[in-house]
């Protein structure tokens, strides 16, 4: 596993049983289940991720929602180790804040 996204795993803050009851309303197992994901995706996942990579070797990928960006990070090392120069395009209308960081950086430039 790429040492950022181990790192990453490490140290990202965990979902909280209590905030996924609340705020979430699940409940029983699935709040538990929910709990114990980093990033959206397992480590597991993640090595799935990149084994696929590895071995389908794309020219270019598309990934629909980034969330903390654990499965991008993913694919894009795989895919680089590879292949340098293969992209991987990732869409999410909900990552607005991203949006606004880079109208305000080109406004500066």
């Amino acid at each position: 596993m790429n040492e950022v996204l181990r790192a990453l795993y490490e140290t990202c803050p965990k979902l909280t049983t209590a905030y996924i009851k609340d705020v979430l309303g699940l409940h029983d197992d699935r709040a538990i289940r929910v709990a114990e994901i980093t990033g959206g995706i397992s480590r597991d996942e993640a090595d799935m991720l990149s084994d696929v990579v590895r071995e389908v070797k794309p020219i270019h990928s598309l990934e629909v929602g980034l969330g903390y960006g654990f499965s991008a990070i993913a694919i894009c090392d795989a895919a680089y180790q590879d292949a340098p120069g293969r992209r991987h395009i990732v869409i999410d209308p909900h990552q607005t804040e991203f949006a606004k960081l880079f109208r305000d950086l080109r406004r500066d430039a």
